[in-house]
């Protein structure tokens, strides 16, 4: 039957981020058993090569996809009898402290990174702390109004940044780029990540590993070769431990 056929969807992008060079596809899988060694096997890489040159001119092989990316979407369990028909919308459930005679729980099932902020404005008003509506609200470093002239200023105010760099750091920390940027960066480790960025990184944004901050914060893992990423290690482990050594806490 359908349910039991493959999905193959085609993507298209208005701009390709890191100079055009790069996209990511993300997929799904119920195979909640399978997290800790969840990847692409070799064989579905070739089938998605296979499914893709059926439908464009251009030839792809698996030696053509630079990186692969997994992860399991939890979905909320609405009774459906098929995993297609499972709602991917959020849902808050509240055990009402009246009734519980402790304080009020709110759990949340589902939801997704496109939905975050909708999510979390329902969750406060649900909770009844405030008003969740947030959509004139500015995100941290998000008050810098039209993109292409904040970038202009950036570059006349910080002319020792490259055209990458500046770009980069605008679009990533919008405002908050001016509590960190300065005459010297210190040591640059490949794609334009400087220890000063590093240090920021660590102290205001919890990052505390490599991935932390190649992955889950600049994604700059796409453009570091593996010399560099150790590198990168070797200094950001020395610098948690000068951390960790005044106070017991991290700076």
């Amino acid at each position: 039957g359908k349910a039991d056929q493959e999905s193959v969807f085609q993507l298209f992008f208005r701009g390709l981020p890191f100079k055009g060079g790069y996209a990511i596809a993300a997929g799904l899988s119920p195979a909640l058993e399978w997290l800790r060694d969840f990847r692409f096997r070799t064989d579905e890489i070739d089938y998605l090569c296979a499914a893709t040159n059926r439908y464009f001119v251009k030839q792809i092989s698996p030696s053509d996809v630079v990186r692969t990316y997994s992860g399991v979407r939890p979905l909320y369990d609405d009774g459906a009898s098929e995993a297609k028909a499972v709602t991917r919308d959020y849902v808050l459930e509240l055990d009402d402290a009246k009734v519980s005679g402790g304080p009020p729980l709110l759990s949340v099932f589902g939801g997704k990174i496109t939905t975050a902020r909708h999510l979390a404005e329902e969750a406060v008003e649900k909770l009844g702390l405030c008003s969740g509506q947030t959509r004139d609200a500015h995100l941290p470093g998000g008050n810098i109004g039209n993109f292409d002239i904040f970038l202009a200023d950036v570059r006349r105010r910080y002319p020792f940044l490259t055209s990458d760099q500046s770009h980069r750091m605008a679009r990533a920390y919008g405002s908050m780029l001016c509590d960190f940027v300065a005459p010297d960066m210190g040591e640059d480790f490949g794609g334009g990540l400087t220890a000063r960025e590093v240090d920021w990184l660590v102290a205001y944004e919890w990052a505390q590993t490599v991935d932390d901050i190649i992955w889950r914060r600049t994604k700059l893992g796409l453009v570091l070769t593996v010399k560099q990423v150790e590198r990168l290690a070797d200094y950001l482990n020395s610098t948690v431990v000068l951390s960790l050594s005044k106070d017991g806490s991290r700076a």
